[in-house]
């Protein structure tokens, strides 16, 4: 303090942006707040990647459910992103068994042969991996 003592502050306006009287809002309230926001991102983001890979639409007779593929080639899934990342498995899994949600919730399907389906749901399942493990845990700034 005494480094600082005599010069002028600042800052020295005394305008309040949101007065604590009015401010009814709990911590808790504020972090659900944040954490609902992030969550509907991230669904927003696995929509848009599993829109790429896959169709609402039934390219044919014979085309299988999207979500129906992935719990075909889920350890092959898991394994090859767990390995090129270098990511946990658990979180791997999750991650996976949000895919496959979001394929049922919009009633995917296969687009294309097995084998480019399963090159589109590793790069995927290792994006929206890359992606949830930036932000995994919030940090949210107090």
């Amino acid at each position: 303090m005494a480094g600082i003592a005599g010069q002028r502050p600042p800052v020295r306006n005394r305008w309040r942006i949101e007065p604590l009287e009015e401010n009814t809002r709990t911590l808790a309230d504020h972090y659900r707040q944040r954490i609902a926001q992030r969550r509907q991102h991230r669904r927003g983001t696995a929509d848009e990647l599993l829109a790429k890979a896959f169709t609402n639409k039934k390219p044919r007779a014979s085309a299988p459910r999207a979500s129906t593929f992935l719990r075909e080639v889920r350890q092959i899934l898991i394994s090859a992103t767990e390995r090129e990342l270098g990511a946990d498995r658990y979180s791997v899994q999750q991650h996976l068994r949000v895919m496959i949600a979001r394929c049922m919730h919009h009633g995917l399907y296969l687009r294309g042969n097995r084998r480019d389906a399963l090159r589109n749901a590793r790069w995927i399942l290792s994006r929206l991996t890359r992606l949830y493990a930036s932000i995994e845990s919030p940090t949210l700034t107090l």
